[in-house]
């Protein structure tokens, strides 16, 4: 037979054999099957460095801690990134909801057709109305809403101011939970102040209150007049008169003229008691202060005077379309009150009038002038 030379693509040698194809044919030096492709068992006596099989299949340790760490990091990845894709998904759906809520809760307030009243109002107030009632209902239903005074700071007029107010007036009053869903609208009107206008709107809630809202717009949204909805004072009235709070304060109050005829110089002074709202309760009041006298002649006197004759004659401030809620007799006054002590005694002064309204507005919303004369701003 005749012997040809041939190359082991294993350990690199070359060595003689018989031509042909030869399933037997090994390499003279390393004993294997010369071809690369035919898979041999590796005797366990082969170096590592020449045992590339033994090598894939037995992994050092060190390999399998690294592989184990990249598995672990794989693994903290994705559950960050599925936690984070929740959380995401659960964001969108709670203000899908929540505009939802608002605008399905805004529509309803302001189609709530069979409790409406409709007041006469010009043409060009009732534009207003149908304009931006549904605006004025999505802010109400986003306000009652919220369950901290830091989340209604968006539905809110001067909300850096009335935040801290909020606040202040909630450590000293029960505020009711109100729920915006069982609302029904009552009646809407137009003010009309000095340097612009609002809208107020009655509500009846389940919970057996009558809402009393006012709305001004506020760089391009109509915000809740705050100061007004919750009739806010500095302080307890109650708590203020039996001695306790600043010895200052400025009340929202319901003021009632007493003994007209009896007293002697009724020319001179007016003789007014005072008593504190009750909130979503209009015809009630609360605890009677005792008798201030006011001279006709101050600006507070002229002020207080004047708003018992608007209400004789019927006439609300800025304008008001609305009933008079008012239990009969009484006005309504922002009032600042000083309080002091002489020989153990308790005395209470007004010290100034400045609105016969609870209105956030410096006007006093009154007509000061006799009859007859011209009113001023904030009458209409």
């Amino acid at each position: 037979s005749h012997m040809f030379w041939f190359h082991c693509g294993r350990c690199g040698s070359l060595f003689q054999s018989e031509a042909g194809e030869s399933v037997e044919r090994l390499c003279s030096k390393c004993g294997f099957d010369p071809s690369p492709g035919v898979q041999n068992p590796v005797p366990n006596s082969l170096p590592a460095e020449q045992n590339p099989a033994a090598e894939s299949e037995e992994p050092s340790e060190s390999t399998k801690r690294a592989k184990q760490k990249v598995k672990r990091r794989k693994n903290r990845h994705l559950m960050l990134k599925i936690f984070v894709g929740w959380t995401l998904l659960l964001a969108v759906i709670f203000l899908t909801v929540r505009h939802k809520f608002r605008d399905e809760t805004a529509e309803r307030l302001v189609a709530n057709e069979s409790t409406r009243s409709a007041p006469e109002v010009s043409t060009a107030d009732q534009v207003i109305i149908e304009k931006h009632s549904q605006a004025c209902a999505a802010t109400l239903a986003g306000f009652l809403s919220q369950t901290a005074p830091e989340q209604c700071s968006d539905f809110i007029l001067t909300p850096t101011e009335s935040v801290g107010r909020m606040i202040r007036f909630q450590s000293y009053n029960s505020v009711p939970k109100i729920d915006p869903q069982h609302m029904a609208f009552v009646s809407q009107t137009v003010l009309h102040f000095s340097d612009g206008k609002a809208i107020e709107s009655r509500w009846s809630a389940r919970e057996g209150f009558q809402l009393e809202t006012v709305f001004r717009e506020s760089q391009g949204d109509w915000k809740l007049d705050w100061d007004h909805f919750a009739r806010f004072s500095d302080y307890s009235w109650s708590l203020f008169l039996a001695g306790t709070g600043p010895d200052e304060c400025q009340f929202r109050l319901l003021a009632r003229e007493r003994l007209v005829e009896e007293r002697q110089d009724k020319d001179k002074t007016i003789s007014v008691v005072f008593y504190a709202p009750r909130f979503g309760q209009p015809h009630e009041t609360g605890f009677q202060s005792p008798e201030f006298l006011v001279p006709r002649d101050t600006l507070a006197g002229k002020i207080l005077e004047a708003g018992f004759r608007d209400a004789a004659a019927n006439q609300q401030a800025f304008g008001s379309k609305l009933p008079n809620p008012n239990p009969e007799g009484l006005i309504r006054v922002r009032v600042k009150v000083k309080r002091s002590e002489l020989n153990g005694e308790r005395r209470f002064e007004v010290v100034d009038i400045p609105a016969c309204h609870w209105y956030s507005s410096d006007d006093p919303g009154v007509a000061l002038n006799p009859p007859g004369e011209a009113t001023p701003a904030g009458r209409n």
